[in-house]
């Protein structure tokens, strides 16, 4: 007996636990229709607070519930505007009911009035990026020429037996400098943009060298000294123009990638000052022509409306239409010249042939192998940015 009554008692538990729960479940497939009153009202993924942003909604979209888990709404988008019907959840404090349904039917798509406006497929329609950070570049006839600078000591060492030359240091390469960029965005759709940029890349190297150098006579050495001053600049100041796209979530790190083509003003300008024959060497020179830069980074949104970047970028831009002005002075003696710069190989009194960069003149006798000199920005940076957007 009592164990008929057990098992009694059992089923009616079980009777009464799947009847409640089909009355939640009843209870869930009501249907309603709801405003959004907040413009901060965003879809999530799941119900809680801190669950994946799915989709940022306007002020006023009027929308469907099939029905409420906790005290949030759940919503289907499967209008128009959504490649793939997708399940969401939004909280209660962002909406309000405008009609409540008892039916439990299939929602009707309301294509004129209750059209979807969804913000995420152009968050914002303009965003504008500022980054900076440090860029290389190749610039090999400059360093050419730097480097040859120190080969000429060496070789006077090497092939004049009654002298030593000894430097207190290398003149150094000219490869790194500083990089900044600011940028406007027009966004097409959530993942591709069309832009316009303007860049500033500069670099500088200043150096101060002793030379010692030793005469070796029949009874005794003599030993003098002088220094070289010098200081070399180069710029790039390009306005470009560009194609953006991104892709990943809204709420996480973004993949970015940008391609764009300008044009690049440039100058370059050096100076030698040398103590020993009072002599100082100045040339300032300006040319430009086409660029292309490649960019591929991250973007981490902050807040719903500012994001930070990092990005590495890839350059080719290489010109050697310069002109420019040289001025030269030995001891009192000034000579000036206008002309393209020019890079050439020479011979002075010592074999060898050196890379060097100056105007052409035409009572260079010693000049051989003239070509056109080349700015060369090619190379790469690494910048990093901050990115608003509006609208």
């Amino acid at each position: 007996m009592n164990k008929n009554l057990m098992i009694l008692l059992l089923v009616m538990i079980f009777i009464m636990f799947f009847y409640s729960n089909s009355l939640a479940e009843r209870k869930i497939e009501k249907v309603w229709t709801i405003k959004v009153i907040d413009n901060d009202a965003i879809i999530r993924d799941s119900p809680e607070m801190n669950a994946t942003p799915l989709y940022d909604l306007k002020k006023d979209t009027i929308l469907d519930s099939k029905g409420m888990v906790g005290n949030w709404f759940v919503v289907i988008l499967d209008q128009d505007e959504v490649e793939t019907p997708l399940l969401g959840y939004i909280h209660m404090t962002f909406v309000q009911i405008v009609r409540e349904k008892k039916t439990t039917q299939d929602i009707i798509k309301k294509k004129d009035k209750d059209k979807f406006i969804l913000k995420n497929k152009t968050k914002n329609l303009i965003n504008i990026n500022f980054s900076m950070g440090m860029g290389f570049m190749i610039q090999g006839d400059v360093n050419s020429a730097i480097q040859d600078l120190n080969n000429v000591y060496m070789d006077l060492d090497t092939y004049l037996d009654d002298y030593s030359y000894t430097l207190s240091d290398n003149f150094r390469k000219l490869n790194f400098g500083g990089n900044f960029e600011l940028s406007f965005i027009y966004n097409l759709n959530s993942k591709l943009g069309i832009g316009l940029g303007i860049e500033y890349l500069a670099g500088r190297r200043i150096d101060s060298v002793s030379i010692i150098r030793k005469y070796y006579g029949s009874y005794r050495t003599y030993t003098d000294s002088y220094s070289i001053y010098t200081e070399r600049k180069v710029s790039a100041f390009p306005i470009k123009a560009g194609l953006f796209y991104s892709s990943g979530n809204n709420s996480k790190m973004k993949s970015v990638l940008s391609i764009s083509v300008g044009y690049y003003p440039v100058k370059y300008m050096h100076t030698i000052n040398e103590s020993w024959y009072t002599s100082i060497l100045e040339l300032d020179s300006n040319g430009g022509g086409i660029g292309i830069n490649i960019s591929v980074g991250g973007k981490y949104p902050i807040s719903k409306n500012i994001s930070l970047f990092v990005e590495g970028i890839f350059r080719y831009a290489r010109f050697s239409n310069l002109r420019g002005e040289e001025t030269f002075q030995v001891d009192g003696h000034y000579e000036r010249l206008l002309g393209t710069v020019k890079m050439w190989n020479y011979t002075v009194g010592i074999p060898g042939r050196y890379n060097w960069m100056g105007i052409i003149s035409t009572n260079l006798a010693e000049v051989v192998g003239v070509g056109k000199s080349a700015i060369d920005f090619s190379g790469g940076s690494i910048r990093f940015g901050l990115s608003v957007g509006l609208f």
